[in-house]
């Protein structure tokens, strides 16, 4: 056990170097909604979700996780209010089918921004719209051996985009292969692939590194290629769990800046973050149960 003066400087020295190294992205506007955190913990550790999910919300992030945290609250419900009238909801449901070491999950994430100027591509002209986004995802989970877990999941994404004289909608899927592994029996690896019909391939590494007995530092690197265009970015999150009750949490995702804390109970789960960016600043809020 280490004392609090060296837990505090290694946050800090964490947070440091990543602020130096990171290099960050920036997806089109339809994929936007899938970059902010699917619940408010994950949020708070730099939407590192692929290796840091421990509910309903690895639906999306690494499906392999819903088996591999055996003890996940099987539902959750996400809000997170955004600058420009934007408001993002995030909702999944995980449950087990017996005696087949199998998972079953279902999500749902959406979005909706209003009375904004947006010009289409479509027709290059700026017209004042309303955007929703809004997607269906089904994943399923398999464990391989102790160790070694496995998960599929297969999405379908909308964008429609409604203004006063006519309406558009753009329909698109997504497929996302996710694996983990206990390494040891404190440090674990993941590894996802992500495909967009549209929009190109993502394929990421993440590891979940305990610093000490309760403090957990989550590195993940990322590779997007757009079909030609190749970006690398970086994302990090450190969680101190202060008691068997709360966990407190802080992480860096490109230009975004995060801290949250999470608060156990019995049978449900709060979460907030808050997320600073050049932009402005938003707020995460979720429970489990």
């Amino acid at each position: 056990m280490i004392n609090m003066n060296k837990k505090t400087l290694i946050l800090l020295s964490l947070l440091a170097s990543v602020s130096i190294c990171n290099v960050s992205t920036r997806v089109d506007l339809m994929y936007d909604y899938l970059n902010f955190g699917m619940n408010a913990r994950v949020q708070a550790l730099g939407n590192t979700g692929m290796i840091s999910a421990e509910g309903a919300e690895a639906v999306y992030y690494n499906p392999a996780l819903l088996y591999a945290n055996k003890n996940a609250s099987p539902i959750l419900i996400s809000y997170n209010p955004m600058y420009f009238d934007r408001n993002y909801f995030y909702g999944f449901y995980q449950f087990d089918i017996k005696n087949r070491n199998t998972k079953i999950g279902l999500g749902y994430i959406g979005d909706m921004i209003s009375d904004i100027e947006y010009r289409s591509t479509r027709t290059d002209t700026p017209t004042n719209t309303s955007i929703s986004h809004s997607g269906i995802i089904l994943s399923l989970a398999r464990i391989i051996n102790s160790k070694t877990f496995f998960g599929f999941s297969m999405n379908l994404l909308s964008d429609n985009y409604s203004t006063l004289t006519n309406g558009l909608g753009n329909y698109q899927t997504a497929y996302s292969f996710g694996y983990y592994l206990q390494a040891t029996s404190k440090i674990g690896l993941a590894a996802t692939y992500k495909y967009f019909a549209d929009y190109g391939h993502i394929i990421a590494l993440g590891a979940k590194i305990p610093l000490s007995t309760d403090i957990v530092f989550y590195p993940v690197g990322s590779y997007c290629l757009n079909y030609g265009d190749g970006i690398l970015s970086f994302k990090f999150g450190v969680e101190y769990l202060y008691s068997n009750m709360i966990s407190l949490q802080c992480g860096l995702d490109g230009e975004n800046i995060s801290s949250g804390i999470t608060i156990y109970q019995k049978n449900m789960n709060f979460g907030y973050a808050l997320i600073i960016n050049p932009v402005g600043i938003r707020h995460n809020f979720s429970i489990e149960f």
